[in-house]
């Protein structure tokens, strides 16, 4: 897999039902110019540190997996412009996050009760948010800075149990 994915720059580890990243796979190949990375319906608890070191990224997900923290070392992921952690456990989501060129991000269906006043960051970049089934109060009116914004799904917002 590994190996495919240094010769494609494509990451595939959706399903595989791991609790943790096999780093020690990762140091084996040349893993910083993958490009595309899908670590969907794993077990993590926390975002792979080793992700945060794929400077390439410009494509992440990591759907349904349990995640409960991302370190804030996210902020390496400078290519970084789609991110799905949707089906997670997240409460908070770091402010670090605002600092890459993020066009879409898909939050639906954690345990936010808030999204950062960081976002207004994204206000060059962010075109979809979808925040909806969490634990939202309210919206930050810094969303309104947000100028190339054209998909806002948070309505309807139902908690996550």
């Amino acid at each position: 897999m590994f190996e495919e994915a240094e010769l494609s720059g494509v990451l595939l580890l959706a399903g595989r039902k791991l609790k943790e990243f096999p780093a020690h796979l990762a140091l084996k190949y040349e893993i910083s110019d993958i490009i595309s990375a899908d670590l969907s319906d794993n077990r993590f608890i926390h975002l792979p540190l080793c992700i945060c070191e794929m400077c390439s990224l410009e494509t992440l997900r990591i759907r349904n997996t349990g995640l409960r923290s991302i370190p804030s070392a996210v902020q390496l992921l400078q290519s970084l412009t789609y991110l799905d952690l949707s089906g997670n456990q997240l409460m908070n989501i770091p402010s670090a996050l605002f600092s890459m060129p993020l066009q879409i991000l898909l939050l639906t269906g954690n345990r936010l009760e808030y999204i950062p006043r960081e976002i207004r960051q994204l206000s060059n970049s962010l075109r979809e948010l979808d925040a909806s089934c969490n634990k939202l109060k309210t919206l930050p009116a810094d969303i309104a800075l947000l100028k190339l914004l054209r998909v806002l799904n948070e309505l309807n917002d139902k908690p996550n149990i």
